[in-house]
């Protein structure tokens, strides 16, 4: 038979319940994975997302190059943080390497191209409306995705 307790003994049995820890399982469902996606120039991982902004780290390989391409709902800034390469806005290009932060205005024409031996490396964070892939406008791309 259950045996009746008053409320300071429910208190003093509520502050010494053992909860134990969650499964493997548990922990790694709710841990939000760095997923790398990759692409035929390199790849990026998504790094941070919320409702106004995404911050994505992107990786491109020696010798290859993004799309020539503009965004409708967003603006982006790029920090340079390993390799060298050629960036260009609008049609205007500028050499670039670690250290170097650039400025993509909402509907700007941009391309970055890696001239190194080494991967290029920059952080992207993206500020806008709407980050989906899908506000990628293709201009030109050197593996026929326009």
């Amino acid at each position: 038979m259950a045996k009746n307790r008053t409320v300071n003994e429910l208190r003093q049995v509520k502050d010494t319940i053992y909860v134990p820890p969650a499964s493997h399982d548990e922990i790694y469902s709710n841990m939000k994975m760095h997923k790398t996606t990759k692409r035929p120039w390199g790849a990026y991982e998504i790094i941070h997302e919320e409702d106004s902004c995404k911050v994505k780290k992107i990786t491109v390989d020696p010798g290859e190059k993004l799309s020539y391409q503009f965004h409708y709902k967003r603006y982006e800034t790029w920090c340079v943080t390993e390799g060298t390469g050629i960036f260009t806005l609008n049609d205007i290009n500028t050499i670039c390497g670690p250290g170097d932060t650039l400025t993509i205005p909402r509907l700007a024409k941009h391309t970055i191209e890696n001239t190194g031996e080494t991967p290029l490396i920059f952080i992207e964070v993206q500020r806008g409306s709407y980050f989906g892939e899908d506000d990628i406008v293709r201009i030109s791309d050197k593996y026929n995705r326009v």
